[in-house]
This record gives structure tokens, sequence and C-alpha cells, in this order.
């Protein structure tokens, strides 16, 4: 959903915790998947980095979002994104408390 709003960078406020201390939890689990045998958990864990490049300093990524937003395409098309997220969650949300019951 960030991405569907900001388009290309999300302000690392949205991280729960440093950027730098999550890149390093990751590490650690990747080593530790690749020391037990675990091969694709470790994969999969390294593949994750990646997305940490989409945190950028909040500063950065909301000077880039105002500027997308002076594009009436871009402002048309987060607006199309962010109601479609809403359209599916509550497809989603609707479903799942009908099996709960």
């Amino acid at each position: 959903m960030l991405l569907q709003i900001f388009v290309s960078n999300i302000p690392e406020s949205f991280l729960p915790y440093p950027k730098n201390k999550i890149d390093e939890a990751l590490s650690i689990i990747e080593e530790n998947q690749e020391k037990s045998g675990k091969k694709e958990h470790a994969k999969a864990i390294k593949n994750t980095h990646a997305y940490l490049g989409y945190y950028i300093k909040d500063e950065k990524a909301f000077d880039e979002l105002i500027e997308n937003l002076k594009i009436p395409q871009m402002r048309d098309a987060i607006i199309s994104n962010i109601k479609t997220f809403q359209k599916d969650w509550t497809y989603w949300h609707n479903q799942t408390k009908d099996e709960l019951k």
C-alpha cells in the first residue's frame, strides 16, 4: 500500500526499526539459515534485503511525493491505486469476517 501512495520511495519512518538494524538482523538470520542448511530460506531472506532499498530519508520521500502529486496523471494514478486497495481490503475483510463466524 505504501508504494501505491509514495510510488517509488517510502519514508524510513514507516519502518518499525532503523533501516540499518533491520538490515543487520536480516544478515544474521540469513547466515544462520545458511549454516543450518536451509538454503531456500537463506535465499528468501537475502532477497528481502532489496526491499529495504525502497525506504529513504523522510524528507526526500515526501518531496518526491509532492512532485508526483503535481502531475495530474500521477495524482490520478495514486488516487486510483488507493481506491483499488480500499475495495480489495474491504472485500478481504468481509470474507475473513464471514470465515471467523
